[in-house]
């Protein structure tokens, strides 16, 4: 969680508003950060949903294999 955290919290600082001064500094080497982070970014909510289907699918097998829910 603190990863995807970090990862959301990275992308959002990137994509605020750039000012002059940054251009002039930082220029590509934002731009280039900018995009891994949001691409690092995609990759991990991608992966956390893949978990989060994988733990309903099994906590659902689970419930009808005790008997809490109906087939």
């Amino acid at each position: 969680m603190a990863a995807l955290a970090l990862g959301i919290g990275a992308t959002v600082g990137l994509l605020t508003p750039d000012t002059e001064t940054e251009n002039r500094v930082m220029g590509e080497t934002r731009d280039r950060l900018a995009d891994k982070a949001q691409q690092g970014a995609q990759e991990l909510a991608a992966k956390v949903q893949a978990v989060t289907e994988e733990s309903l699918g099994t906590l659902k097998q689970e419930a009808r294999h005790q008997g809490l829910t109906t087939p």
